[in-house]
């Protein structure tokens, strides 16, 4: 299988404490580098919602495999950005321990309000999709992956705000997209920008601390 680069050389022993938003401000130039445009903070460059699979990247997350690394459980995030036309696309993983992920978990929740939030995170039958429970117990990694799959639908959608999709791009350290002219190899995220499905293993740099495979639990 092939391994997709980490967001960052540091991302397993070096993350932060505490997870630090973008200021409203930063939000639209950030997005607008990875293929995003916003007008601010709170509203997209779109005529219409249903015009967001016509000119947004398609968003994918999944985690499946996680690695013991001294006394954490770190799970792989790994995401996709495609372009619209699915000509190309930036995939990168993002090691993360469960108390970062809650983070993240819990400034959605904070932005969205708990109602919003509750109406976002369903399966595909309208079942609730509930975060994963403390203390990493067995099924983690499979109601993490869940987790992401929802989020991914409702960015997919266009149903939140731009400041959300910052959010979670942010804390995943999502590169931006290089020009067609840069080499992939020295964008400081180290990740993989090149045409679907059309990946060569000699072409993806080397993690610096590769993960183990695991199933999902």
């Amino acid at each position: 299988e092939r391994q997709l680069p980490v967001a960052s050389h540091t991302s397993l022993i070096n993350h932060d404490a505490t997870f630090k938003p973008l200021a409203d401000v930063s939000v639209a130039p950030f997005l607008e580098a990875r293929g995003f445009t916003a007008i601010d903070a709170m509203q997209w460059r779109l005529a219409e919602t249903l015009d967001w699979q016509h000119w947004m990247p398609h968003v994918i997350f999944s985690i499946k495999c996680h690695e013991e690394a001294g006394p954490h459980t770190w799970y792989a995030v790994q995401t996709e950005l495609v372009s619209p036309d699915s000509g190309r696309k930036l995939a990168w993983k993002a090691p993360r321990r469960l108390v970062h992920l809650r983070e993240l978990h819990d400034h959605l929740k904070k932005l969205l309000g708990s109602e919003f939030y509750d109406k976002m995170f369903v399966d595909r039958t309208g079942a609730r999709v509930q975060f994963a429970l403390r203390g990493g117990v067995s099924g983690t990694t499979s109601r993490l992956h869940c987790w992401f799959a929802a989020l991914a639908a409702a960015m997919n959608a266009g149903r939140v705000s731009p400041i959300v999709v910052a959010l979670v791009l942010h804390f995943l350290r999502a590169p931006p997209v290089p020009s067609d002219e840069e080499d992939v190899g020295e964008t400081v995220e180290e990740a993989v920008w090149s045409p679907s499905f059309r990946f060569e293993a000699e072409d993806v740099p080397t993690s610096p601390h590769p993960h183990q495979t695991g199933e999902l639990t």
